[in-house]
């Protein structure tokens, strides 16, 4: 029997620091807000963190992670999202015992950290997956990026739901040690009309709903449980540790 499913959200930066996503995000989350009051939005405290260090503020590329193609949004306009969302949306923070938890999943991403600054301590510029070079100063992924994925790690794995305008974030979790099933939206539409219980079709529905925030859309921890146990998926005998799926666009 699937547990109730969570309607906590995160909202990944990649919908926040951008130009052409962070006004819409604001006007879907107040949407939501009015039209399903169910549903709980957070983003990745570390996040606040980083977009007050006075790097952004001068030259807007501190988050440049999450911008994947587009251009960074201005220091105003994420004031103003902040501002205007302070009563429908929360930072979430690791809690201690959350990251005794994930610790290895953690370990992972500093890992990676330390693999890429002992490239740059090699030279002036860093390859990143998409396999463009940028100076030393610029390198894609830090310690400040490391934290906000960690804390994404955590909620996506401990209550439910991520949304993004990128793929990177899950191409991350996965490159570390993360496992998951990903569908298109045909698949899902075929799901939701030939699934047999009637909380795997909420699940798979709101997951539909979702995508009015970002192409991309996560969810894991026991949200997922009945949508495993499905006949569909008969040859998955157990949910591993870091299991999520995602739907992409």
């Amino acid at each position: 029997m699937m547990k109730d499913v969570s309607n906590k959200v995160l909202i990944d930066p990649s919908l926040i620091v951008a130009e052409n996503s962070t006004y819409r995000t604001l006007e879907a989350v107040q949407a939501f807000s009015r039209l399903e009051p169910q549903f709980e939005f957070y983003y990745p405290q570390s996040l606040s963190k980083l977009i007050q260090k006075p790097e952004w503020y001068e030259e807007r590329w501190a988050p440049k992670y999450f911008l994947g193609n587009a251009y960074p949004s201005t220091p105003a306009e994420i004031r103003k999202f902040f501002k205007n969302t302070k009563k429908v949306v929360s930072g979430f923070q690791v809690k201690a015992e959350q990251r005794e938890t994930h610790y290895r999943f953690y370990e992972a991403l500093r890992a990676e950290v330390e693999f890429l600054l002992g490239i740059l301590e090699e030279g002036e510029g860093i390859f990143d997956e998409t396999r463009k070079i940028f100076p030393k100063r610029r390198a894609h992924f830090d310690e400040d990026i490391m934290n906000i994925l960690f804390e994404e790690w955590v909620f996506l794995n401990d209550f439910s739901w991520i949304v993004s305008r990128i793929k990177q974030p899950f191409t991350k979790f996965i490159a570390v040690g993360g496992a998951s099933i990903q569908f298109s939206k045909r698949a899902t539409d075929l799901l939701i009309r030939n699934t047999l219980k009637k909380t795997d079709d909420e699940l798979l529905s709101k997951a539909d709903r979702l995508r009015a925030f970002g192409k991309w859309v996560a969810v894991g921890g026991p949200s997922i449980a009945g949508i495993i146990a499905s006949p569909l998926f008969s040859s998955i005998t157990s949910i591993p540790v870091g299991f999520f799926i995602l739907f992409d666009p």
